[in-house]
């Protein structure tokens, strides 16, 4: 006997069921997603927790680093900011058939579509204030970092009226010119800041690094040796005229044991690692 095939779904149980199962797998793609994700951030969390422990200070929370660092940031904010409004002023020339005196026609079609998008977008993130750190003291900093800033900082500076495309594109070369010279100054005080801070940071660092690099040669020292008691056991058993018996007596399959090398060998980077430790006053 023929069993019935079930009633065809309607129209409204079809979509129901294509919503359930798109938000199952919507939810399935999420657990995914966070599943991925939750490594990196346990990861994250467990050096935060470590710097905290060691006493390391982040470069970012120095009391000297964070001007710079806010003013670095100003500064590479303004210079996109300055070459995003250059491509706007070209993109609209463009668009509006301004360019034809250089023999460059309109652009037609999905070609026009496409600067027209390119323009919004230009326009849109133009348009997106930035928060904009204590303006810098004239002291306090070398003249092209201080005169940099000015272009960005000054609450007298007041955006005037563009008479012509031309004239605008005219300052904003200037602008430029300006802030990236403070941009390159800037960028360098803070490289020399950040290698004198690591230094200092590294400098507290060294005796606890000192005692974890021993440790690490003791427990290396204990591998090699239990390395070599497994390597001499299996020796024994062949040559006392038995075949190697890999079934019973499986060989160790550590790449590390052959990296490591044995103690006696001089070449062996357990013997470097020895010497490195004597030379840095760690190790009779």
């Amino acid at each position: 006997m023929r069993t019935p095939r079930p009633p065809a779904l309607t129209a409204k149980e079809q979509a129901q069921r294509h919503e359930e199962r798109f938000a199952t797998e919507a939810a399935a793609s999420e657990r995914l997603g966070a599943l991925a994700r939750q490594p990196v951030e346990d990861e994250t969390a467990r050096i935060r927790r470590l710097q905290a422990e060691l006493g390391i200070v982040r470069f970012e929370d120095l009391p000297a680093a964070k001007p710079l660092l806010a003013i670095e940031r100003t500064l590479k904010a303004s210079l996109q900011r300055i070459m995003d409004e250059r491509d706007l002023i070209h993109t609209e020339r463009y668009l509006s058939g301004a360019m034809g005196s250089l023999g460059i026609a309109p652009p037609t079609g999905e070609k026009a579509k496409e600067f027209r998008e390119r323009r919004d977008r230009l326009k849109a993130k133009l348009k997106v204030g930035t928060v904009e750190p204590p303006a810098p003291k004239a002291d306090a900093l070398p003249e092209t970092i201080t005169r940099a800033a000015l272009e960005v900082f000054s609450p007298d500076k007041v955006v005037k009226d563009r008479p012509t495309p031309g004239a605008r594109l005219a300052e904003l070369d200037e602008m430029e010119i300006t802030v990236s010279a403070g941009l390159h100054d800037v960028s360098a005080l803070v490289r020399d800041l950040r290698g004198d801070a690591g230094y200092d940071q590294a400098a507290a660092l060294q005796k606890h690094h000192g005692a974890l690099s021993l440790q690490l040669f003791r427990a290396a020292q204990k591998f090699a040796e239990a390395a070599e008691a497994e390597r001499s056991l299996r020796t024994a058993f062949t040559s006392a005229g038995y075949p190697p018996r890999y079934d019973v007596l499986s060989g160790l399959q550590l790449s590390a044991v052959l990296v490591l090398g044995s103690e006696s060998d001089y070449a062996s980077q357990l013997s470097q690692y020895r010497r490195f430790l004597q030379d840095k006053g760690l190790l009779r």
